[in-house]
């Protein structure tokens, strides 16, 4: 089992500062997990994150999305509540196997307040209440990868683009 003793650490403050009362799950081996990415960084990279979601709740976001009004990017934005100064355009779609059973953090979208767009207007993203997110402590190095942590985790099984709306 990677990280065991999860529920005796510290929850890392990203965690916190995107997640509403976050607790632990643990992941099974074989279970499918999802994260949406960037097809501005280069494909080894674009699963080099801590933040995914279990298969149910990517299900969840397809049924928001809605064909010429919604995109799925822009779905999974509102229901993930992701800023777009955060720099992810969320038009890649990644979904993983988890290798090895895992202990995660968990929790629903932390309210991400006062965007500014260019015009002006401040813009609140509130997240889905039954759309939970994951944060997989000790998986990634931003800008570098995977560790090995993350290698012995998850496999990346399909990456694909995806429809999505910018609002700027």
């Amino acid at each position: 089992m990677l990280n065991n003793d999860l529920e005796k650490q510290k929850v890392p403050d990203d965690a916190v500062k995107a997640l509403r009362t976050p607790y632990v799950v643990t992941l099974i081996r074989g279970q499918s997990i999802y994260r949406f990415g960037n097809s501005q960084v280069p494909t080894g990279l674009v699963a080099a994150s801590p933040w995914w979601i279990r298969e149910q709740d990517y299900r969840r976001i397809l049924a928001n999305a809605q064909p010429g009004k919604i995109s799925t990017g822009f779905a999974a934005r509102i229901s993930l509540a992701v800023k777009q100064s955060w720099r992810n355009p969320m038009d890649m779609l990644v979904r993983a196997i988890v290798l090895e059973d895992i202990k995660v953090f968990c929790g629903v979208a932390r309210t991400q307040y006062r965007e500014q767009a260019p015009n002006g207007m401040f813009i609140t993203w509130r997240g889905s209440k039954n759309i939970e997110q994951l944060f997989i402590p000790g998986i990634s190095q931003r800008y570098v990868g995977l560790t090995d942590m993350g290698r012995r985790a998850i496999q990346v099984v399909e990456i694909q683009r995806i429809d999505t709306f910018q609002l700027w």
